[in-house]
This record gives C-alpha cells, sequence and structure tokens, in this order.
C-alpha cells in the first residue's frame, strides 16, 4: 500500500509540473505549500482620455493619474488638453502592447491653402498599411494637428508611435514619408533635430521625454485656422490591452 502511494504521489507531481510548464491550472488541483500558484502579471488600466476644450499653461500636465511635463514655456504659451489627452492616450495604449515604442515626429508643409485634411489623412492610412506590410506591425498609433499662422497655407505636425522592438530608427521612415511627400508635388519636409525617440514600459523619463515633445503640437497657438467642418487634430483609435 505504501508503494502505491508513492507512485501515485510521483505521478501527481509529475502531472502538476507539466501543467506549470504549460502555464494552465485546475480548479480541482488544491493549492498546497508545496504547490505554488502562477500569478499571470496584470496590465495597467488606462483610462479613456476626456474631450474637453480646455486649454493649460502650466508645467505639468495630469493624466490618469500621473503628472508629465509638458512643452509651455513657463506658461508663456497654452496647450490644448483635448490634444494632450489623444496624444498620452495612445503612447500609453502602445506600451500596454509594446515594450518599445519608437515615437517619430514629421513635419508637413503644403504648397497651397486646402479647406480639407483629405490629403494628411490619406497619408496616415497609407503609412499604417505600409508598416504593417514591411514590418509586420500589428498595431500603428498616430496624432496629426493642423496648424496656420502666417503662411498663406497650412502646414502639419505628425508623429508615429511604433512597435520599438521591430524598428529602432526613423531614417527608413522619414526617407519614404519624403519621397511620398514630394511625389505629391508639396514641399520636402523639413529636418528636425531630434526628431525621434525611444519609450520603454516603465522608464518614466523616456515616457516623459516622448510626452514633452509631443505637446509641442498641442499649443493653442496656430490652431482654429480653417473651415468650420474641418478638424485640426486626428489620432489613431487604439484600445488599450486590458488583460
Amino acid at each position: 500500500m505504501n508503494s502505491l502511494s508513492g507512485v501515485r504521489s510521483v505521478i501527481s507531481n509529475i502531472y502538476l509540473g507539466i501543467l506549470s510548464i504549460l502555464g494552465l491550472h485546475s480548479r480541482n488541483i488544491p493549492v498546497t505549500k508545496h504547490t505554488q500558484r502562477i500569478e499571470t502579471p496584470s496590465v495597467k488600466l488606462i483610462s479613456k482620455p476626456k474631450r474637453t476644450r480646455c486649454s493649460t499653461g502650466k508645467s505639468f500636465y495630469q493624466f490618469d493619474g500621473e503628472q508629465y511635463p509638458i512643452n509651455t514655456h513657463g506658461g508663456k504659451y497654452s496647450c490644448e488638453e483635448y490634444i494632450l489627452n489623444s496624444g498620452i492616450f495612445q503612447l500609453l495604449v502602445m506600451l500596454s502592447f509594446h515594450s518599445r515604442v519608437l515615437s517619430i515626429r514629421v513635419d508637413l508643409h503644403l504648397t497651397e491653402y486646402e479647406p480639407t485634411n483629405e490629403r494628411i489623412s490619406k497619408l496616415t492610412r497609407k503609412f499604417v498599411k505600409k508598416f504593417k506590410r514591411e514590418y509586420s506591425m500589428k498595431r500603428i498609433a498616430y496624432l496629426w494637428v493642423r496648424e496656420q499662422e502666417r503662411a498663406k497655407s497650412q502646414h502639419y505636425h505628425l508623429v508615429f508611435y511604433l512597435d520599438g522592438n521591430k524598428i529602432r530608427h526613423p531614417a527608413k521612415v522619414n526617407e519614404w514619408i519624403r519621397e511620398y511627400w514630394q511625389g505629391q508635388n508639396q514641399p520636402k519636409p523639413p529636418i528636425i533635430g531630434r526628431c525621434y525617440s525611444m519609450v520603454k514600459r516603465g522608464d518614466k523619463s523616456s515616457i516623459d521625454e516622448a510626452v514633452y515633445r509631443m505637446s509641442y503640437m498641442a499649443k493653442s497657438r496656430g490652431k482654429g485656422y480653417r473651415d468650420h467642418y474641418t478638424k485640426d487634430y486626428s489620432s489613431s483609435r487604439l484600445s488599450p490591452l486590458t488583460a
């Protein structure tokens, strides 16, 4: 009888070991002092951005319980909160899926004023498909804003958030966008100093840097010079990983 009990104990331990390796569990298997429960790491829930039309001149902005530095030149300028909300949210969504996210900013000018945003919308649609095809990316986040100040035509600021485990430098992306934009008979995109940054999940300093750079796009100055039914901005609509 003792020999039979020993065999059963060995078989039980082997069975539990296989389940542990596979990451499985059974409701019929009790947890004892000899059995360790395997916990799945939880993902921090991210609140959806509020649709507010307020602006802020503060140097820090609070989103979902966290403080982020923003570029207001010490209160000299203001930033639109609805753009900050969208930009921060889409970045955090990407970080909920990917441990590294490459942030790339591009500036695009037009030769003539256009009442709609169809040109920039077409560009984002094209490159979302291109990134998925060229890099086998499952998701791409972006944000663009429309501005016009003293020039007769509007210009756009655009930021892409890409899987940083599959692409780590923006050279190829910048080349693609430059060729496409000039192929539309539009001005050559200007070269932006430090146009990219690598954001790492859990690294608050890298997240802060990306948010600070993005916040320049949220500045109130230059917004509103458009037709009534044309938007000042648009973004991807990714939802965060919740399990």
